[in-house]
C-alpha cells in the first residue's frame, strides 16, 4: 500500500476534503454564485446596499426597525446569561 492509500482508507476527514475539493471545482460553472448573499450581509451590518439583477441602481433592504429589536433582544439575552452565571456559579 502506498503512503498517498493510506490516509484516505482511514481518515474520513481527508476522504471528506477530498470530496470537497473535487465537487467544488463545479461552483465556478454557474452563472450567478453566492454574491447576492454577501451583499445581504454587507447591507444589513454596514449599511452598503446591494444591486438587484431585475434594474440598475443600488438598493437597501427594509430591515431597519428588525435590526433594533435584534439588538435589544441579543443584549437582554447576553445579560441573563451573565445574571445566571453569576448566581449561579
Amino acid at each position: 500500500m502506498s503512503a498517498f492509500n493510506f490516509p484516505l482508507l482511514f481518515d474520513t476527514d481527508c476522504v471528506a476534503r477530498w470530496i470537497w475539493t473535487a465537487v467544488s471545482g463545479f461552483s465556478y460553472r454557474q452563472g450567478r454564485g453566492t454574491s447576492n448573499l454577501i451583499q445581504a450581509q454587507r447591507d444589513f451590518f454596514g449599511a452598503h446596499g446591494f444591486e438587484r439583477i431585475d434594474g440598475p441602481g443600488a438598493f437597501h433592504g427594509p430591515w431597519g426597525a428588525e435590526r433594533a429589536a435584534s439588538a435589544a433582544k441579543s443584549d437582554a439575552m447576553t445579560r441573563l446569561a451573565i445574571c445566571w452565571k453569576r448566581t449561579w456559579w
